[in-house]
């Protein structure tokens, strides 16, 4: 049984080298399939991200101290495809999977895909352009950033995201890659729909109600908090070291990016499924000249119905092609309706900076 399928696994046409070894990094140091990504099981909670889409089937490797299955039916119940299981205490296993393995890389192996437009087009811009400097607003759990820092050329990336958690994701998945040394800056911020970008002060007095704080009450941890600061609306997903600081004053773009980055010129900026309205006609002037703008967001189609992001929060048809086909030394190079996994439309565009 064991021999068997590891055969359909190995013959399956997609993720035939997707593999997830849940057992300790010492068990996996002895001995581990090329290639295969390892993820204690004790972790696996907390690094989802690193996982592949879930319309992707993969093998997974179950530490023998759980039960049988203990592992696979966490994933398969929050939706992941694991038709391929296999136990670290099968011999059968480990005898037979030496004939499919590969030379191990220094690099980890990824189970996780970036967005498949930034994938289709890399290539082309990374030729394209000198410094490889790139700016990714909306990190989210980071998996452009992590996959971005992977490759060669080596880019040198800064992210910023408005949730902790996000930015806390972004630098764990980047250590977990090993790619970290060149994740120039992860920042908490945010941009107001005025254009004003703000910050956590760090050493900002505890937020309570006598300073115009309130707080929706009957939140969980788990589930979020929302939180009122000065009139500014913060999503802490229940992280109790936001309720304690303030946002900074707002400030422009270019304050922004001068004085928290230190860098305000970018040959690749990405903001994918992020969408704040007063930030789009500011990007360009963040791009370098020859610098490519990539965006791919949710798109109000007419066609497609869903729930989320709400309708107010998705792009109209020919939103992105009239505000930046306006523009100046501004060039719309790529520019696509397409559909994510689950089928929702969006809308997806290459800009390039032609000039000053």
């Amino acid at each position: 049984m064991t021999t068997q399928l590891l055969s359909r696994w190995k013959r399956s046409a997609i993720g035939s080298q997707l593999c997830l070894d849940l057992r300790s990094p010492q068990a996996y140091q002895i001995r581990h399939v090329a290639p295969s990504t390892n993820i204690p099981w004790q972790q696996l909670s907390l690094r989802c991200a690193e996982l592949p889409p879930k319309n992707v089937p993969f093998a997974v490797i179950e530490p023998s101290d759980q039960k049988p299955d203990t592992c696979s039916q966490w994933l398969i119940e929050r939706g992941w495809q694991c038709p391929y299981v296999f136990r670290e205490d099968d011999d059968t296993f480990w005898t037979a999977v030496e004939q499919y393995s590969q030379p191990t890389t220094p690099k980890p192996w990824l189970l996780f895909r970036p967005c498949p437009f930034l994938m289709q087009h890399i290539n082309w811009i990374e030729k394209q352009t000198q410094q490889h400097r790139c700016l990714d607003i909306g990190c989210g759990s980071g998996r452009d950033v992590a996959w971005l820092l992977s490759r060669q050329p080596l880019w040198n990336v800064y992210a910023l995201d408005s949730l902790k958690g996000a930015v806390e994701r972004t630098h764990q998945l980047t250590k977990n890659m090993g790619v970290h040394d060149r994740l120039v800056e992860c920042l908490q911020a945010k941009i107001t729909s005025e254009g004003k970008w703000k910050t956590f002060d760090e050493d900002s007095p505890a937020v309570t109600a006598k300073n115009n704080t309130t707080a929706t009450a009957g939140t969980s941890p788990t589930s979020g908090t929302t939180t009122t600061i000065n009139n500014t609306i913060a999503i802490t997903n229940g992280d109790i070291d936001d309720k304690s600081r303030r946002f900074s004053p707002g400030v422009s773009t270019d304050t922004f990016f001068q004085d928290k980055l230190g860098c305000s010129q970018f040959d690749l900026i990405l903001t994918i499924r992020f969408l704040v309205r007063s930030l789009l006609p500011q990007l360009p002037q963040l791009l370098a000249v020859g610098g490519y703008l990539v965006i791919s967001h949710f798109v109000e189609d007419g066609v497609h119905e869903y729930e989320q992001p709400r309708k107010d929060h998705r792009l109209q048809l020919g939103e992105l092609a009239a505000l930046y086909g306006s523009m100046a030394n501004i060039e719309i190079v790529v520019d696509v309706i397409e559909q994510i996994e689950d089928g929702r439309p969006v809308n997806s565009v290459v800009i390039k900076r032609t000039g000053p």
